[in-house]
């Protein structure tokens, strides 16, 4: 019972970002896969999760600065929810955004209505 986006993903060592709902954990979390085991970035508690509703995922990553971290701005909305978090990660494991991006549902029938992709420069 799970779906999400997955960025910059590459193929070399099997790493990625991830943005998903999981309503098995009632949550909303970003995490980053390392080729052997998640770490959950930045994670928001979401009980009211509902199975067969929609819901609007958005992801933002745009660097600092400093050019040493990216910004990385989530949010999970609904007719009845609206939870925004943030996390900072580093260039050096984001490294381009030349990368794949696509879905994510790990054992679950999940449905995606709509996908777009935009260039930013600033949050």
């Amino acid at each position: 019972h799970n779906g999400g986006i997955i960025l910059n993903y590459k193929s070399a060592g099997g790493t990625f970002y991830l943005l998903e709902i999981d309503w098995d954990d009632g949550e909303f979390r970003f995490s980053y896969y390392n080729g052997f085991t998640f770490n959950v970035l930045a994670s928001h508690p979401v009980p009211a999760l509902s199975l067969n509703a929609w819901y609007h995922l958005e992801l933002s990553v745009v660097p600092t600065p400093s050019l040493t971290y990216l910004d990385v701005v989530a949010k999970l909305e609904s007719s009845s929810l609206n939870i925004t978090m943030t996390a900072l990660v580093s260039s050096n494991s984001y490294g381009t955004d030349s990368e794949l991006s696509g879905f994510h549902a790990n054992r679950a029938a999940a449905q995606f209505s709509y996908w777009r992709i935009e260039e930013k420069t600033s949050l």
